[in-house]
């Protein structure tokens, strides 16, 4: 391409600049008009929120959740169901387990509460005592304070997190222990 060629290309498009500007008729702006401004309002706090049970199950390797049969989950349904239940928890589930596939003789029961009674003091005892009447051993097992009732059948380890009340059912200590630190670790970052 030839230098004088170039030159009239860059001499056209700098000659037809942008397109002309068609005139319009002024219009009239409306004027605003003026409203009261409003006072500043306080910034409600966040109220906690409701958690699902089915949120604790997080996934624990080298163990499988199992959905419990369709009558053992509305036998727990029916004897949570009740009224005087609903205004301190929001709701529950349970799940059966297994690791690879084999049955490990543990359940777990998870209640959601409301959180103004997750809140509570005291209410991790409470609800020991309304399970049962016999003393627990306290643990701490990945720093939070578990119960465990070892002369009820089945085993139960029980313990608050957040607004869970998690209930590991078992018929051995030990690995009802090592299985709960697992599922405590697993929940600690929500």
């Amino acid at each position: 391409m030839s230098r004088a060629f170039v030159a009239v290309l860059l001499a056209f498009a700098v000659s037809c600049g942008s397109p002309p500007q068609v005139a319009t008729a002024p219009t009239a702006t409306p004027t605003p008009t003026p409203s009261p401004t409003p006072s500043p309002s306080p910034t409600p706090s966040p109220e906690p929120t409701v958690a699902l049970a089915d949120s604790y199950f997080k996934t624990i390797q080298g163990y499988e959740w199992v959905t419990p049969p369709p009558e053992a989950d509305r036998i727990v349904r029916d004897a949570f169901n009740k009224p005087e239940l609903s205004q301190y928890a929001s709701g529950f589930a349970l799940r059966l387990l297994t690791k690879g596939g084999d049955p490990v003789d543990m359940f777990v029961l998870v209640m959601a509460m409301q959180p103004s009674y997750a809140a509570l003091p005291g209410v991790l005892d409470s609800v020991g005592k309304g399970f049962t009447t016999t003393v627990a051993k306290e643990q701490t097992l990945s720093g939070r304070r578990v119960l465990f009732y070892g002369t009820t059948t089945p085993k139960v380890s029980m313990w608050q997190h957040r607004t869970f009340i998690v209930v590991l059912y078992g018929t051995q200590e030990a690995p009802m222990s090592s299985f709960a630190t697992l599922l405590i670790d697993a929940n600690q970052n929500p």
